[in-house]
């Protein structure tokens, strides 16, 4: 690795048991890009309260539930979530995501 070119983690970064999340240790502190191995889905509905979620589908398919509305979604396609929007995906996806601003657990939370 240099400054420039990043290799996915061998591990995982964080599991959620139906997808695990490899972290890149990108130097720009203002996004965070993860690679998702989605075996299932996400799991659960969440809403953020400031963070932006954009998916880039890199293999396979599957539907993202945005606000109750599904979306059907395949491999190519960009998925951009704004915050304050209430999302959940299923399927099985290998997918590039990038959040801006990183990841924080004070900004995600779980919606039933």
């Amino acid at each position: 690795m240099n400054k420039y070119i990043y290799q996915k983690p061998a591990e995982p970064s964080f599991s959620r048991g139906t997808f695990d999340g490899y972290n890149f240790p990108i130097s720009n502190k203002d996004i965070e890009i993860n690679f998702i191995d989605s075996k299932t889905g996400h799991g659960r509905k969440v809403v953020s309260d400031s963070i932006t979620h954009t998916y880039y589908i890199l293999e396979g398919s599957g539907e993202f539930e945005i606000n109750d509305k599904i979306y059907s979604a395949s491999c190519g396609e960009l998925v951009e979530i704004p915050p304050k929007n209430i999302f959940n995906y299923t399927g099985k996806m290998k997918m590039l995501l990038i959040m801006e601003p990183p990841f924080s657990p004070e900004e995600v939370h779980g919606v039933e």
